[in-house]
């Protein structure tokens, strides 16, 4: 059966969305996790951001591995792998060192995912619509993150944490199903030793600026989704008893601000398409960092101000990594593709590891999660980070052109 490049992209996308249904079920319902395990926001940042360990260890050889076996398998298995983190954590998860196993494990899960997805779905749609397809999956990340926020919070009140989570651990293998009737097997292609070749994208300079890109925006997008609810619970607690929106729910809140994301990377991805890419991306990462410490500085002044703060973050945040991704995946050898895809996988996840466990560590220093300074501590350091970030992508853009 012939399948249209819009319908692949629209199932894998789906299944890649349900296979993301615990992603954020643990930062989604941080509160109740610091106050039943009694966790620090060092630690809290630690759980939240170990799951991308497991991301960046796994994603190196599962990635390579797509240049020499089918990248549908190693999708389809990765399924299967966050279907059991997930039931595992639900059912043994008690501690920090609990949940850091099976946060890994889920990392690994997903490392198997999400860029052997790409590839897999890349490798299968025609050669035009194929910067449309990676943009499309690339906004998994978002929506999934949406989905998670949406369904974990009313599992976990109506039950427990624990029912969420094993509820929740059916959507991989819905995911699986879909991926295995629909998507297509790649050729057979002949095997010979496994080869993670990172030398010849080390000396690819535009290669090395979107793999620094992707390390600033995972390190500011895993950081925000690790630490908005607990924002926002802070935002409502400061606000006057009485006033406009004191009983809404900040798990929703969150949730809605993520859908955002999806409009937000298909717009941009356009935009980098008439317009220099390098430049859209640097405009929508000093954007959106600057909103960030704009909500830390303003969350006193009312919660309609921050609400509308925390929708626009949402759109700008993830905006930039259609771009990214779509601008790597189209200047890469397509003989070398999945070894390319694995390093610039290795490089922005380990920027997802590193950002919440920087951000909760300020957090911790500068007075915890009750004292707005703090906050204001933390966002200013994550801006300082992306500050950095452009300063260094600069002068390697600038390398490249002498």
């Amino acid at each position: 059966m012939i399948v249209s490049s819009l319908v692949l992209s629209l199932v894998v996308f789906v299944a890649q969305v349900l296979g993301m249904a615990t992603f954020v079920t643990f930062p989604a319902l941080l509160p109740v996790f610091q106050n039943e395990w009694q966790l620090s926001n060092t630690e809290a940042g630690w759980i939240s951001g170990v799951f991308f360990a497991g991301f960046v260890v796994s994603t190196p050889i599962l990635t390579a591995l797509t240049d020499r076996l089918d990248p549908k398998r190693i999708f389809l298995a990765g399924l299967v792998i966050t279907a059991i983190s997930s039931t595992g954590f639900g059912m043994f998860a008690d501690g920090v060192w609990s949940a850091t196993f099976w946060r890994i494990l889920h990392g690994i899960g997903y490392g198997a995912c999400y860029m052997p997805g790409m590839k897999a779905l890349s490798d299968a749609v025609s050669e035009t619509s194929r910067d449309r397809s990676v943009s499309l999956f690339s906004a998994t990340y978002t929506v999934g993150v949406s989905f998670s926020f949406f369904v974990s919070g009313p599992v976990a009140s109506a039950f427990d944490w624990q029912a969420a989570y094993l509820l929740f651990s059916i959507g991989p293998l819905v995911g699986f199903i879909l991926v295995a009737f629909t998507l297509p097997s790649a050729p057979k292609r002949a095997m010979s030793r496994l080869s993670f070749e990172v030398g010849p994208a080390l000396r690819n300079k535009p290669l090395i600026i979107y793999m620094s890109a992707y390390f600033i925006h995972n390190s500011e997008s895993s950081t925000i989704r690790a630490f908005i609810v607990s924002f926002l619970v802070l935002a409502l607690a400061v606000q006057p008893a009485g006033s406009l929106g004191v009983d809404w729910d900040p798990l929703m809140i969150a949730a809605i601000a993520n859908l955002f994301g999806l409009p937000s990377i298909m717009l941009a991805n356009e935009m980098a398409r008439f317009w220099d890419r390098n430049k859209v991306i640097a405009l929508i990462m000093i954007s959106s960092a600057a909103v960030g410490l704009l909500m830390a500085v303003s969350v006193s002044w009312g919660l309609v101000w921050i609400v509308v703060l925390v929708m626009l973050h949402g759109f700008l945040v993830p905006a930039d990594v259609g771009s990214i991704n779509a601008g790597l995946v189209g200047i890469t050898d397509p003989a070398r593709r999945g070894a390319t895809m694995a390093l610039h996988a290795v490089c922005g996840f380990t920027g997802a590891l590193v950002g919440p466990v920087v951000f909760g560590a300020i957090l911790d220093r500068a007075g915890g999660q009750t004292e707005p300074t703090a906050w204001i501590a933390a966002f200013a350091g994550m801006f300082g980070i992306v500050l950095l970030g452009m300063l260094i992508l600069y002068c390697l853009a600038r390398r490249e052109k002498t």
